[in-house]
């Protein structure tokens, strides 16, 4: 049994190891030519994760990473696009279920346990808003 989960196990980190963790430092490179074009102070804040008014979409991502989802609308006559942020979270309900077994004898047991579900879901917790591709503001959510 050890070794089966040590089989499933290895894959998943090779792929871990392959995937790496997104950071600011990590998506600077992937976007490089877009982090040149930022002033030294822009800079500085996209790889400490603050944003500014006035990046461009691309910095943005640089400094948060990729938007849980994307939404356009229109603000004062204006289209606008906003790009949510958010946080996985998970929720118990409890459950109780009853099993059945036959005893030595053939005799009927049951057993009331404890089963719970966890479910998960994504908690909406920031919002940064763009006019023509630039930062125009950010919201806590």
């Amino acid at each position: 049994m050890t070794s089966r989960f040590f089989l499933l196990l290895l894959p998943c980190l090779v792929l871990v190891g392959f995937l790496g963790c997104s950071t600011p430092e990590t998506r600077s490179k992937e976007k490089s030519d877009t982090f040149a074009r930022l002033t030294q102070e822009q800079q500085r804040d996209v790889l400490q994760g603050r944003i500014t008014e006035g990046l461009s979409e691309d910095a943005v991502y640089i400094a948060l990473g990729k938007p849980y989802k994307k939404r356009s609308g229109r603000f004062q006559g204006k289209e606008t696009l906003s790009w949510i942020y958010g946080r996985l979270d998970s929720y118990v309900i409890p459950r109780y279920r009853t099993r059945y077994y036959r005893g030595a004898q053939g005799e009927l047991y049951s057993q009331r346990e404890y089963d719970p579900i966890t479910e998960y879901r994504t908690v909406e917790t920031f919002a940064v808003f763009f006019e023509k591709g630039q930062v125009i503001g950010w919201q806590e959510l």
